[in-house]
């Protein structure tokens, strides 16, 4: 009886010893197939392989562990598995960067923010303004949502600070134009954002954009109390949208309000010409 379980102990122990002699046979197999003029896929195709790395057998085993483990939660708690969880982890992370990406800097960027890897996404954006690419609308405001989802207040001023950079960098990135240059009065002009942080914010938009001063022009702005209740008196909502019903979903609801026509006009406006 002992000898009987002391093989049944050794089994496991030579099949994998077996595993590894059919493997390291496999090149000189592949050399001897190559000098009769087949090609590597050719070989792959017979040998049962996948991608020239797995066989296929090894491939069932593997996807039937998991479907077994996937049907028995109590075993993956098992210390043996360890090993085995780890490499299951490092499998879905490769996975999970490389799905649905493209070799885009774009599509690399958006994929650096999804997986909260803010200083991966700053180099991909300093590599897009060396290279001067303007993003689209659609990746601008993707990116923008990514930030937003992850900023809350209980992460920490380091991870905050990261965000914030990012944020910094997308605007930067986005409108070259609009940064200030060196030789600009507002070149230099970094500053502390908050006590304690050590995220330096300088201006974004150093051009002024121009637009149109109402001081100079033929009709005065609205000043006054009473004219501004009275605009406000005036607006109609148009539509509104639920929080829920809104691309994307948000907290809250939107209202569009306009302005029916009146005489004189409640909104003072500028002429076509200015």
């Amino acid at each position: 009886m002992a000898k009987n379980s002391k093989k049944h102990k050794n089994a496991p122990e030579k099949v994998s010893l077996i595993a590894k002699k059919l493997k390291q046979d496999v090149p000189d197999t592949i050399s001897k197939l190559i000098h009769h003029g087949l090609t590597i896929s050719d070989i792959v195709a017979q040998a049962g392989m996948v991608g020239g790395l797995i066989y296929e057998d090894e491939l069932e085993t593997t996807t039937e562990t998991l479907i077994t483990l996937a049907q028995n939660p109590a075993l993956i708690g098992l210390k043996v598995l360890k090993p085995f969880k780890t490499v299951v982890h490092d499998h879905w992370r490769v996975a999970h960067e490389t799905m649905n990406t493209g070799s885009s800097l774009t599509s690399r960027i958006l994929s650096a923010l999804i997986d909260n890897r803010h200083v991966d996404a700053l180099v991909l954006l300093s590599e897009m303004a060396i290279h001067k690419q303007l993003p689209k609308l659609g990746a601008l405001q993707r990116w923008v949502r990514e930030c937003d989802v992850v900023l809350t207040p209980s992460m920490s001023q380091g991870e905050e600070n990261h965000v914030w950079q990012v944020l910094d960098a997308i605007l930067r990135t986005t409108q070259p134009e609009m940064i200030a240059s060196m030789s600009s009065p507002h070149w230099g002009e970094g500053k502390l954002k908050q006590l304690g942080s050590k995220l330096l914010w300088f201006e974004p938009f150093g051009v002024d954009p121009g637009l149109p001063n109402l001081t100079k022009g033929k009709i005065a702005p609205i000043t006054s109390p009473e004219a501004l209740e009275t605009s406000f008196n005036v607006l109609q909502p148009l539509q509104t949208t639920l929080g829920h019903e809104r691309c994307l979903p948000n907290k809250h609801p939107m209202t569009i309000y306009f302005s029916p026509p009146t005489k004189p006009s409640t909104f003072p406006l500028l002429p076509a010409s200015q």
